[in-house]
């Protein structure tokens, strides 16, 4: 969509910077697509600038911190009709407060935060969305004081764009519905697998069934399934619901992987490593909190070890299937399905190849494939291969 925007000059710091001397940004047609902003966006240098600048327009009274980054922009509507968008921050906006200023008088306040707003004020999405609706001819004034996650660098600060309300909507309910009717499918794997596990009485089915309940609530925290139920995360828990599920899925692979190949009969050496780190791995979040503090810090340290971990996962499945164990072979297929969607998932995501539905969606096409398969030939092979 074309858009036109003029920036107009500065004041000098010192005497604080004007609500008509912050940028404007023209909007000559209709919210079909979504529109940039951070071109245009003006950051001030620290929060007292800001609340000079504001404090004109605010109501007696109304108590107001300088804490946050605070940032600012003048929108024009330059159409014959009013425009109706919805505002998004960088997923790294833990909070955001929107003050509207129009013909000089403060018309309208929003806040937004996925700790505090309750799950019927807010879009179910990892990113923070307020309202925007300009009548035709109309310039609007808006501040931002927004709250960021810690060790964000600056250049995440200046995320801002328009989105068309409708288009936006209905994007969170095909995401929404894909995940709902997927991780139904993988709770009724676990289901199975859980009834498999009682009628043969074999525990590895039990792990079966783990690994297919904590990829389900992975997946549906990650894509904001788990914000229509209720408010995820709580404000006195720093780590998010996926970091549970991670934590078992580590575990239950693990178990799954050693029970299934018979590891640590067949590499007793490599099964006491490999049992050592997958604890480490599904623990060390949690500890690195506790002892550190540091949420960006664990979360990097957790990336590199589940790297790592799946390296581990895969090389004994190799090394026992080129000898020629027949358990190790089952599991052949469904892992290299599942290497193959998470590399596709990859290089779509870093945009080396084209977005789609499918490259979107690859690596949970490929768990699927793979619970899938390994289900039925594994279920159906399990004792007879394990007796080779």
């Amino acid at each position: 969509m074309k858009v036109l925007f003029v920036l107009a000059a500065f004041v000098a710091f010192g005497e604080g910077l004007a609500a008509q001397d912050i940028p404007v940004f023209r909007l000559q047609n209709a919210l079909e697509a979504k529109v940039e902003l951070e071109d245009t966006l003006y950051s001030f240098p620290g929060g007292e600038e800001a609340l000079a600048s504001l404090q004109p327009y605010l109501n007696n009274g109304q108590d107001v911190g300088a804490e946050g980054s605070w940032s600012a922009i003048r929108l024009l509507n330059a159409t014959d009709h009013t425009l109706r968008g919805a505002l998004s921050f960088c997923m790294y906006a833990d909070a955001v407060r929107l003050f509207v200023i129009q013909d000089s008088s403060l018309i309208d306040e929003q806040f937004n935060s996925r700790f505090t707003t309750g799950r019927s004020a807010r879009l179910p999405s990892f990113y923070q969305y307020l309202w925007l609706h300009i009548d035709p001819g109309q310039t609007q004034t808006l501040f931002f004081q927004t709250y960021f996650q810690g060790d964000t660098p600056e250049g995440h600060y200046r995320h801002l764009s328009i989105h068309p309300v409708l288009p936006t909507v209905n994007r969170m309910i095909d995401r929404l519905s894909w995940q709902a009717f997927y991780s139904g499918l993988l709770v009724l794997l676990a289901m199975l697998g859980g009834l498999v596990a009682w009628i043969f009485r074999e525990r590895v089915f039990w792990f079966y069934a783990g690994m297919m309940l904590s990829a389900a609530l992975y997946f549906a925290d990650r894509y904001g399934l788990l914000g229509l139920l209720g408010q995820f995360p709580k404000p006195t828990d720093p780590l998010p619901t996926l970091v549970y599920a991670l934590s078992g899925i580590v575990v239950f692979t693990g178990l799954f992987v050693s029970d299934f190949i018979q590891m640590r009969q067949q590499i007793p050496r490599y099964y006491k490593v490999y049992a050592w780190f997958s604890g480490w791995t599904a623990v060390s979040p949690y500890l690195l909190i506790l002892i550190r503090n540091d949420l960006q810090m664990a979360r990097q340290i957790t990336d590199t070890c589940l790297g790592l971990w799946a390296l581990l996962c895969i090389w004994p499945i190799a090394r026992l299937a080129w000898k020629g164990q027949g358990p190790a072979r089952t599991l052949v297929w469904p892992f290299g399905i599942l290497f193959a969607g998470g590399i596709l998932f990859l290089l779509g995501n870093s945009d080396i190849l084209p977005g789609s539905f499918g490259l979107r969606y690859s690596f949970q096409i490929g768990l699927l494939l793979f619970s899938g398969f390994l289900f039925l030939y594994g279920s159906r092979n399990f004792k007879k291969d394990s007796q080779s």
